[in-house]
């Protein structure tokens, strides 16, 4: 069996991890969300080294950065609950969301923004060979996606741009690498 398929699968389970639990099994979410990048990075290596190593670096990156946002947003809740006066608990997030601002935006740039426009890129150039639909799994666009739906009725979707869709694209891209072993 390819290691890149056994890889792949892996991403896909591991981007679903992140989708749907919380700090704890996100630790294991993560590494196995990253193997899905090094996959479909292998792959896109056999057309085009540089961009590869390009989507390869960017993924790991991101998904570090991706974790470090995850565990700063599950703090929260942990830190309200504890802290008796909920002024002062109030003031402690505020403190600690303004301290992770920075980074967070950096982080969820590099994850978003640049995972999705390497498999665009590499999509458009048939580097992977799948259908220019799976640029619509891409972190960006089902970022774009859960922002419309937590428009349209915010109660039911109020959690779905923040991590519950660019994690879910992170699970797509183990599934890309998965449909672009079998397929080809």
């Amino acid at each position: 069996m390819d290691i890149n398929l056994i890889y792949s699968i892996l991403g896909a389970f591991g981007g679903l991890l992140m989708c749907f639990t919380d700090l704890l099994l996100d630790l294991k979410g993560v590494p196995l969300a990253g193997l899905g990048f090094d996959s479909l990075g292998n792959q896109v290596m056999e057309m085009n080294s540089i961009l590869g190593f390009i989507f390869k670096f960017i993924g790991h990156f991101g998904s570090v950065g991706g974790f470090f946002v995850h565990t700063t947003l599950c703090y929260a809740p942990c830190i309200y609950k504890s802290v008796e006066d909920k002024k002062e608990a109030e003031k402690a997030l505020e403190g600690l969301l303004n301290a992770a601002q920075i980074p967070f935006l950096i982080f969820a740039f590099i994850l978003n923004i640049g995972t999705s426009a390497v498999v665009t890129y590499a999509l458009i150039k048939n580097y992977i060979h799948l259908s220019k639909f799976f640029i619509l799994l891409t972190p960006f666009c089902t970022l774009f996606f859960g922002i419309i739906l937590r428009k349209i009725k915010h109660d039911w979707f109020y959690d779905l741009p923040g991590i519950i869709m660019p994690s879910f694209a992170t699970g797509c891209i183990g599934l890309m690498g998965i449909l672009n072993i079998l397929l080809n």
